[in-house]
């Protein structure tokens, strides 16, 4: 059975977390043999430098990122892994569903895990998030949330 799952949360609130604890050997597609799995496609997987580990996000090249994490999310679904993991915040429904979509005319079931903010104030999810977004980001993008 091949599987699709979602991973949403705001910034901070522990999505690669649950992922490193409950996905072992979980791998950037970017980085996956052609027969890994579980693979993991993600917007920030644009902005890092898998050799030295450094993160470099731009928010002008964003829109690309998100392009990039598309693409990834299609070819590694018609590669036919048997486990493909999105994770990404998906604040809006329409964030995720897209990729749900994809997954089913691929075949796939879809499962999404919602952590939304781990039980974090704004401005702790600030303090601990690897991206840097400020508190006040964090907060609009709260008051957008919307249940899966």
């Amino acid at each position: 059975m091949k599987r699709l799952t979602i991973m949403r949360g705001l910034p901070g609130s522990g999505k690669s977390t649950h992922i490193r604890e409950n996905f072992p050997g979980a791998t950037p597609f970017r980085m996956a043999p052609a027969d890994w799995s579980p693979v993991v496609v993600s917007a920030d997987h644009f902005f890092m430098n898998f050799f030295t580990g450094d993160y470099n996000f731009e928010a002008s090249r964003q829109g690309e990122a998100h392009v990039q994490a598309q693409l990834s999310l299609i070819q590694a679904l018609e590669s036919g892994r048997s486990h493909v993991i999105v994770d990404n915040t998906h604040v809006q429904t329409w964030e995720w569903q897209v990729a749900a979509k994809l997954a089913s005319l691929f075949g796939y079931t879809v499962e999404v895990i919602d952590v939304f903010d781990g039980g974090l104030s704004d401005e702790a999810l600030a303090a601990r998030n690897t991206h840097k977004v400020p508190a006040e980001v964090i907060a609009r993008m709260r008051q957008k949330w919307e249940l899966a």
